[in-house]
C-alpha cells in the first residue's frame, strides 16, 4: 500500500520496534521508557493463560509482492511486513493475511507454505485500533504464534507494544499464523 494509506500507527511505530527488539538478542526485560510510549513483554519460561484478544472482523483481505534481497514492506489490513535487505535471498512471493474471525489474528506465508526461513529477522506490526481498545489498554498484551487450525499457543514473541499508536509488534525468522494476546 502507497505510504499515503498505509495507517499512521504503524509507520511511525516500525521504527520503534526495529530498535527495541533489536538491541539484543534472546530474552528481554520489561521496561518503561521505549518511545513513543511502549512497553515489552517478558518472553515467558512458563506459559502463562493466553486469552486471544477479542477483535471481530468479518472481512480478510490478503496482500501479496515479490520481495528480494533489497528487502520489502507488504501490508494488508492492520498488518504491516518489514523484510530488511538481506533477509531473503532471492526473490519470494510473500503473502499477508489478516483473518477474518472474533480474533485479531495475521497469517504470513511465503510462496503460499507457512514454513521459510530468513536470513535476518523480519518486524511485524499488527494494528488494533479498529478494536475496542478496552481490551488492550489493560494488563500485558503480547503476540503468539499461534496453531493455524486450532489456535493453539504455541511460541510467545517478544513483544513491543505501542498503547499510543495502538500497535503491537515483533521481530521474527520464521512465517506462521499470529494472534494477539492479553
Amino acid at each position: 500500500m502507497p505510504p499515503s494509506t498505509r495507517p499512521l500507527g504503524l509507520s511511525v511505530a516500525l521504527p520503534t520496534l526495529l530498535l527495541a527488539l533489536s538491541a539484543g538478542c534472546g530474552d528481554l526485560a520489561p521496561t518503561k521508557s521505549i518511545e513513543p510510549e511502549a512497553s515489552l513483554s517478558q518472553r515467558a519460561g512458563s506459559r502463562p493463560e493466553m486469552r486471544l484478544a477479542p477483535c471481530g472482523t468479518d472481512v480478510s483481505a490478503a496482500a501479496s509482492s515479490m520481495i528480494g534481497p533489497e528487502g520489502g514492506v507488504l501490508s494488508a489490513g492492520p498488518a504491516v511486513v518489514f523484510i530488511p535487505p538481506e533477509a531473503v535471498r532471492t526473490p519470494t512471493r510473500f503473502t499477508i493475511q489478516p483473518l477474518a474471525g472474533s480474533t485479531l489474528r495475521v497469517r504470513i506465508t511465503a510462496r503460499g507454505r507457512a514454513r521459510f526461513g530468513f536470513a535476518r529477522p523480519i518486524a511485524v506490526m499488527i494494528g488494533y485500533a479498529h478494536c475496542s481498545r478496552q481490551e488492550f489498554l489493560r494488563g500485558n498484551v503480547s503476540v503468539w504464534h499461534v496453531d493455524d487450525a486450532t489456535d493453539a499457543p504455541l511460541e510467545r514473541m517478544p513483544t513491543v507494544h505501542d498503547r499510543h499508536n495502538a500497535t503491537v509488534g515483533f521481530l521474527t525468522t520464521h512465517l506462521s499464523t499470529y494472534a494477539v494476546a492479553h
